[in-house]
């Protein structure tokens, strides 16, 4: 009968170690990337570019058609915290995965907002067009655009700046030094 007891108590000490001792969970992991992907559409000319924002600060983009900067640029004067900020405020972590609810009008431009923890899956909401979808998630959108489209970029061929528009602070970046980011 004192073994059984004995058993007893020990499984309620470590059910209750266990309950304290969970890892955070993905919902609480911090953020440690955000991607934004707008695609060309098939008949009007829409901007067709993926803007990727890095918690190290390492940002990146890659410009594809009918966008003004078009190839592969790395910057390393992020505003990551800003755009962390905007995620949470917009309670991006809340939104549906698609918008509109409804069908969305042909060839209407589509993108897509990833938002990367440092543990857990992805979370990607998916806009198409801007009719029938809330203005709240179109502000994001543009948000996390303006954030990253004015950073300092540098062409990762020619390794020379190609935006002089920085709100942050400068950076004196040495081409023999320059390492494009992932």
């Amino acid at each position: 009968m004192a073994s059984a007891l004995r058993a007893g108590v020990a499984l309620i000490f470590a059910a209750t170690v266990l309950t304290y001792l969970k890892p955070a969970s993905a919902s609480s992991a911090p953020i440690s990337l955000i991607r934004l992907t707008r695609h060309g559409c098939e008949v009007a000319l829409c901007p067709d570019y993926v803007l990727t924002l890095r918690k190290d600060g390492c940002d990146s983009l890659l410009g594809i058609s009918n966008f003004a900067l078009t190839g592969s640029f790395s910057s390393l004067v992020s505003r990551f915290s800003d755009a962390v900020e905007a995620i949470n405020s917009h309670h991006f972590f809340q939104l549906k995965s698609a918008y509109p609810l409804g069908a969305a009008a042909p060839d209407a431009p589509v993108a897509d907002l990833e938002v990367i923890r440092s543990s857990g899956p992805p979370t990607m909401v998916k806009i198409t067009g801007e009719k029938g979808v809330p203005p709240s998630i179109v502000e994001l959108f543009h948000i996390i655009d303006g954030i990253g489209l004015t950073d300092y970029w540098i062409d990762n061929n020619t390794k020379a700046p190609v935006s002089r528009v920085n709100s942050g602070p400068t950076a004196l970046i040495m081409p023999a030094n320059f390492v494009p980011c992932p």
